[in-house]
């Protein structure tokens, strides 16, 4: 015959236990013998779903009818796991109807009592409420739903637990596991083509060594067969005590913008070139006279389809912008004085009103004695290029900031999450274990299983 734990006694005794719970705790507490399936509460489940307790079933039928259809067989699946193997105890979220229809997720956790051949006789635990912590996570889901960017966080090992669609569209598809995505994925640094190593990727380092990484600039080949240029941020996500459990990682797709930048450059370079040729972009002014002989292209670049202007030097002045029309003529004033530099960038507002950043390179052809006779020189329009400067610089801030509040959130969450659980369920199980031995019973094994819980 085996020999059974005792439980917890009387419905009187069981009462009192359960006073002292409410006192400490806001968790609806509840018993139940595996054997026959009886289900017993304490009045909290009042308080929280709104059933009296003169209307609760003592039986796990009742709870089942509670339990939304979608949430039960995983819910039972998880209980018959632990009772059939040697588990202490098990713990689920699912959803709760409450008295007035609604539903509530919530929490449940359970020690496990065995007799001494290892069977499962009966478990005690606690339910709460987490529908609000439900909902805060439902609102980030929303937000990350709705980002341009991709991100992801992973666990210690590397799995992803959590993504949005933006990361799945610029990787082409997601792959879960760390250890296979790491081995699947092909990158390259920018700047030196460099393949990088599964050990390389910025998650790694976050979860491996606390490194946080930014502006990482990497060519992929997307698990869909393209080719994409995305900047990479990472950083590591730490529980309370400081130890790392995961890394959020934020990808931005760059590429058009990165091949537009490309693009630019190499105009750029022709463009000097052609400053060097004195093919495009051309001026000269006699000094003497004051006479100004220009391009075609150099005139559109100062006043666009207006031929009527470009003749005078006043011409010039008068569409610098009036923020940098001071400045343009001090430094022109230096470059004649020789004094100064030949290179310059500056706006100039044409007569249409559109505004446009210049870039200016001139020499001085003196006299013997250092006097400048004629001043000639190139222009370009910059314009496109001080534009990608600002958009670079505006989404850097914004890209450097969203991955803090990320983390900051993410962090938060977690601590507030693993306190909260960790200082509820230790509370009911310190009660648990008070109440044992106020019984006086002997219930020394019984005492030791939540000593061991409360320990996790």
């Amino acid at each position: 015959m085996s020999v059974m734990k005792p439980s917890f006694g009387s419905s009187t005794d069981l009462s009192q236990a359960r006073d002292r719970l409410a006192g400490v705790a806001f968790e609806a507490i509840w018993e139940r013998d595996l054997d026959n399936d009886a289900l017993s509460w304490d009045e909290n489940l009042e308080s929280i779903f709104g059933y009296r307790r003169d209307e609760v079933e003592s039986h796990l039928g009742w709870w089942r009818e509670r339990v939304h259809p979608d949430d039960l067989a995983r819910v039972e699946q998880t209980a018959a796991d632990a009772t059939r193997g040697d588990a202490p105890g098990w713990s689920n979220e699912y959803r709760f109807r409450r008295k007035d229809g609604s539903w509530a997720w919530v929490a449940s956790r359970c020690v496990i009592e065995r007799d001494a051949e290892g069977r499962a006789r009966r478990a005690v635990g606690a339910m709460i409420d987490i529908s609000k912590l439900k909902e805060a996570e439902s609102q980030l889901r929303q937000v990350l739903d709705t980002l341009p960017v991709g991100v992801a966080v992973v666990d210690r090992a590397g799995d992803v637990v959590l993504h949005n669609p933006a990361s799945s569209r610029i990787w082409g598809r997601l792959i879960v596991p760390g250890q296979e995505r790491y081995a699947k994925s092909e990158g390259f640094w920018h700047g030196s083509g460099k393949a990088i190593g599964p050990e390389e990727w910025a998650s790694r380092r976050a979860i491996t060594a606390g490194e946080i990484s930014r502006d990482e600039l990497i060519d992929i080949n997307t698990f869909d067969g393209q080719r994409r240029t995305i900047e990479n941020y990472a950083a590591p996500l730490r529980d309370s005590a400081g130890n790392i459990t995961g890394a959020v990682v934020v990808n931005h797709d760059v590429t058009e913008q990165v091949r537009a930048e490309e693009a630019l450059r190499k105009t750029e370079r022709l463009l000097v070139e052609a400053e060097t040729l004195g093919q495009t972009g051309s001026w000269e002014q006699d000094l003497i006279s004051g006479a100004i002989v220009n391009t075609e292209a150099n005139r559109r670049l100062f006043f666009g389809d207006d031929a009527s202007k470009g003749v005078r030097l006043e011409d010039y002045v008068d569409v610098i912008h009036p923020d940098d029309r001071a400045w343009v003529i001090e430094r022109r004033g230096q470059l004649l004085a020789g004094t100064g530099s030949g290179d310059i960038e500056y706006r100039v507002v044409r007569p249409d009103g559109s505004l446009h950043w210049i870039f200016g390179r001139a020499t001085a052809v003196r006299d013997e004695s250092g006097r400048p006779l004629r001043v000639y020189g190139t222009n370009a329009d910059i314009t496109e290029r001080k534009r990608a400067e600002e958009e670079l610089g505006r989404r850097t801030l914004q890209l450097e900031a969203l991955s803090r509040r990320l983390i900051e959130a993410q962090e938060a969450e977690r601590r507030a999450v693993a306190r909260e659980l960790h200082d509820d369920f230790g509370q009911v199980l310190t009660a648990l274990k008070l109440n044992l031995q106020a019984q006086g019973r002997g219930d020394a094994e019984s005492i030791a299983l939540v000593d061991g819980a409360i320990a996790r």
